[in-house]
């Protein structure tokens, strides 16, 4: 039995990892274009910020982005 979750571990961690590469390859191929050139470069600080410090969900709700950003710090 350990033998075949170990290969399920495997074969699943594969197929996302293949997965992953495939969408990249094909945004890449549809953008023409590798992430982070032109265009990309203006919003990168912006999307960084906002997953950082949650800014979308500070200005939907201050008091719950406290609560919010605290329990993401905790981890």
């Amino acid at each position: 039995m350990g033998i075949a979750l170990a290969i399920a571990f495997y074969v699943s961690g594969a197929v996302f990892l293949w997965r992953v590469v495939w969408r990249f390859i094909l945004w890449a191929r549809a953008q023409g274009g590798s992430p982070g050139t032109g265009e990309e470069k203006r919003g990168l600080p912006s999307a960084v910020l906002d997953i950082v410090f949650l800014g979308r969900l500070f200005r939907v709700n201050a008091g719950l982005w406290w609560g919010e950003w605290f329990f993401h710090v905790s981890f």
